[in-house]
């Protein structure tokens, strides 16, 4: 694939820069959210107002106890990877290392880091 070059207007610019800035402000965020729906499910603070932490995500938060769980499984991989290796990975990067036992994780991170620097 041909990479073409093409010179933004000031304004383009900014809005790039901008655009980039959010994207690069949520990668973490899906670590922050899992820990938070860990502790909420963990210590049952959906009781007040749900019976089951099912009822809490797909009332309060549109999706169902699956996905929550995902966002937990994930942001325990995602938090493992960015303390042990320096690296961050988005979810479903994440999501895909979940079931993999560790030295099967630290592998593949190392793999993604050499394929990106050569």
């Amino acid at each position: 694939m041909k990479v073409v070059r093409e010179i933004l207007s000031d304004a383009e610019e900014k809005e790039l820069q901008k655009h980039e800035a959010v994207i690069e402000r949520g990668l973490p965020t899906f670590i922050e959210v899992g820990r938070a729906l860990e502790a909420i499910r963990d210590e049952e603070l959906y009781r007040r107002d749900y019976g089951t932490f099912d009822h809490y995500c797909r009332k309060r938060w549109r999706f169902g106890r699956k996905q929550g769980d995902r966002l937990i499984r994930s942001a325990v991989v995602g938090g493992f990877i960015a303390q042990e290796l320096g690296e961050e990975l988005n979810e479903r990067q994440c999501r895909d290392l979940v079931n993999a036992p560790t030295g099967v994780k630290i592998d593949a991170v190392r793999k993604k880091g050499k394929e990106r620097t050569a």
